[in-house]
């Protein structure tokens, strides 16, 4: 799909216009590309290397280091790698 406006409508301020396009998969459910372009900018979001398949298991899995603490005072929470 694509979109044009021209200066002065939908916050447009310069002269010229800008060009919405829009590539959308109906199987995805998703835009695979987007683009936005004026005389002014150029953005493009493009989706790729989609693979259709299941996640890998190991994704999922707890770290081996996890463990579930019970605190009942004062605590403190640590995040990151540690020294």
């Amino acid at each position: 799909m694509t979109t044009a406006s021209r200066a002065g409508i939908e916050g447009i301020n310069q002269s010229g216009s800008m060009i919405f396009e829009t590539w959308h998969s109906t199987a995805l459910k998703t835009s695979l590309i987007t683009k936005a372009t004026s005389p002014m900018v150029e953005f493009t979001s493009k989706l790729s290397n989609i693979r259709l398949l299941e996640p890998d298991p190991v994704l999922f899995q707890v770290p081996p280091d996890y463990a579930i603490v019970d605190e009942k005072g004062p605590f403190t929470i640590q995040y990151g790698r540690q020294p």
